[in-house]
């Protein structure tokens, strides 16, 4: 007979899978931090600082790459120049990809050259629909990549701060972020539930405004991602947040019933602003505040 331990070992694969029902009793969703960095990354590259120096030295960890988050391998968050490499070096073939969301249209986060790749093969089954969401800015660009709308079957969507989206099983609130220019368009974070969890994924914002506190009245989130772009440096504007920035939205998001006992707390769009990773690990877990890295899949 078979001990408990060998016949886990042989089910667990199998009784582990995300389409099997017992799997969704244990895990919500998976979510694979692509890249954590800001728009030049870690380290700079013009840059000499000690840490830019210190980070090219040791790699690992400390290089970063910038900032997308793909859920259950068909839900990306941000399309950045990045992306490709990003999504080869973890998670594969982007085949299975079916959405995105765009937070706003700098370079880092939108890429409409991204949109170039779905033409080039031979692909071995023909390539499925790709619906983006994001502000109006994303036509604009994208009106220079999409040129056989047919071969690439991508389909963009104008959303705008506040409103309520239905995207698969996923039922998704967008908010208002800081960034707003000609470049970026209507920036927005966004919520994104299904019956289960609930998860917060805020980047490039400052302090949120009370007109998105007031909006999120009644949410309570089970995963929270916020902006921590500068370290202990100040923000040179009022677009991104630093740690002592980061740290005061968490302890709002507390105190005024926004998440629970068990919520996770995650870093994200990390500059060379920051301590090398191993540090930043050690300052943020004083706060039990998790520092991801490139490639860092966790289940929430």
């Amino acid at each position: 007979t078979n001990s408990p331990k060998k016949w886990l070992k042989k089910w667990s694969g199998w009784l582990l899978r995300p389409d099997y029902a017992f799997f969704n009793l244990i895990y919500f969703m998976k979510l694979l931090f692509l890249g954590t960095g800001s728009p030049e990354g870690s380290p700079s590259p013009f840059c000499d600082c000690e840490n830019c120096q210190y980070v090219r030295k040791t790699k690992g960890r400390n290089i970063r790459l910038q900032a997308s988050l793909l859920i259950n391998n068909e839900l990306l968050i941000d399309f950045g120049s990045d992306v490709t490499r990003t999504f080869n070096n973890y998670a594969g073939s982007m085949s299975k990809l079916k959405w995105v969301l765009i937070t706003h249209c700098h370079f880092d986060h939108f890429f409409g050259g991204n949109f170039f790749n779905r033409l080039l093969g031979p692909r071995t089954k023909p390539i499925s629909d790709l619906h983006v969401y994001g502000p109006e800015r994303i036509k604009e660009i994208s009106a220079d990549w999409i040129f056989k709308p047919e071969e690439q079957k991508v389909f963009l969507h104008v959303v705008e701060p506040f409103q309520t989206l239905k995207i698969g099983k996923y039922d998704i609130k967008t908010f208002a972020i800081t960034q707003n220019d000609k470049f970026a368009g209507r920036g927005m974070y966004y919520v994104i539930s299904d019956s289960k969890k609930t998860l917060l994924y805020a980047v490039d914002t400052y302090k949120l405004s009370e007109e998105n506190w007031q909006a999120m009245k009644g949410l309570c989130f089970d995963t929270v991602i916020l902006d921590e772009t500068f370290g202990f440096k100040d923000p040179p504007d009022k677009n991104h947040h630093n740690i002592p920035l980061y740290l005061e939205t968490v302890q709002r998001l507390k105190t005024h019933g926004y998440t629970h006992k068990k919520t996770k707390y995650y870093t994200q769009h990390m500059s060379h602003h920051n301590p090398p990773h191993d540090q930043l690990v050690k300052i943020m877990n004083k706060y039990h505040i998790t520092v991801p890295y490139d490639g860092l899949e966790i289940h929430c």
